[in-house]
């Protein structure tokens, strides 16, 4: 299988800003100090309220942000103050570990790994999740995929 998203795009400082700058456009956080993580404009949300609603609160939420990058949709996640989120265990998964932010700046409850999600999946990671992230997974796969 080939790395469509190597062929394309180089996976570097700049391609880390510019995903980074992607989604903070497409959830409109605001990097000014007077804003919330949680008070998100543009679609809404960074997890949709259906999804919320559902969680079982009985247990810590676990979520899987698949092709995650550099782990953006995680630390929005872990800043969000949700009440539903805020124990989140955040597990991200990446074809190449280039973009990912060094383990030191993440806070605790973010793990990354290398996961090709065209392979099946792995046996101990099924029915492990309570949701799965992939938003914007499409721009990195071909039809065969």
């Amino acid at each position: 299988m080939s790395d469509v998203y190597a062929t394309n795009l180089r996976r570097d400082a700049k391609e880390s800003e510019r995903l980074d700058e992607q989604f903070d456009l497409l959830t409109e956080y605001s990097k000014h100090a007077n804003h919330h993580p949680s008070s998100i404009k543009n679609i809404g949300y960074l997890v949709h309220p259906l999804i919320l609603d559902r969680l079982l609160l009985d247990h810590p939420v676990v979520i899987a942000d698949l092709a995650t990058g550099t782990a953006r949709f995680l630390q929005r996640i872990s800043q969000s103050g949700n009440p539903c989120l805020k124990n989140a265990i955040l597990h991200g998964s990446d074809l190449s570990p280039a973009l990912f932010p060094p383990p030191n700046t993440l806070p605790s409850n973010i793990h990354l790994s290398v996961l090709d999600v065209r392979a099946p999946v792995p046996a101990a990671l099924q029915g492990t999740y309570d949701f799965v992230h992939v938003r914007q997974i499409a721009a990195g796969l071909t039809p065969d995929d």
